[in-house]
C-alpha cells in the first residue's frame, strides 16, 4: 500500500490491479482457513460428505483466486513497463 503513494494520483488501471490483488489475497486467506477446518474435521472423523463439501470450497477459492492473481500480475508488469518506457 505504501508503494501506491509513488503513483499518486492513481489511474483506473492501478485501482483495478489493487482490487484484483486484494481479491487474490482474500481467496488465499479463505483457502488457508478452509484447509485448517478440513484438517480439524479429519481429526474428528467427520463424514465424507462434509469433507467433500469443504474440499469443493477449497477448489473454488483456487478457481477464484488464480485468475485474479494473474490479472493483477499482468497489470503490474504492464504498468511497470509503461513507467520505464
Amino acid at each position: 500500500m505504501v508503494l501506491l503513494l509513488y503513483v499518486w494520483p492513481l489511474s483506473p488501471w492501478h485501482v483495478a490491479k489493487v482490487c484484483c490483488a486484494g481479491g487474490a489475497v482474500l481467496a488465499n486467506i479463505t483457502c488457508i482457513a478452509l484447509v485448517i477446518k478440513r484438517q480439524r474435521m479429519l481429526d474428528r472423523a467427520a463424514e465424507d460428505s462434509a469433507l467433500w463439501q469443504v474440499s469443493r470450497r477449497i477448489t473454488l477459492t483456487a478457481v477464484a483466486g488464480v485468475p485474479l492473481a494473474l490479472v493483477a500480475a499482468a497489470l503490474g508488469f504492464w504498468l511497470a513497463s509503461n513507467r520505464i518506457v
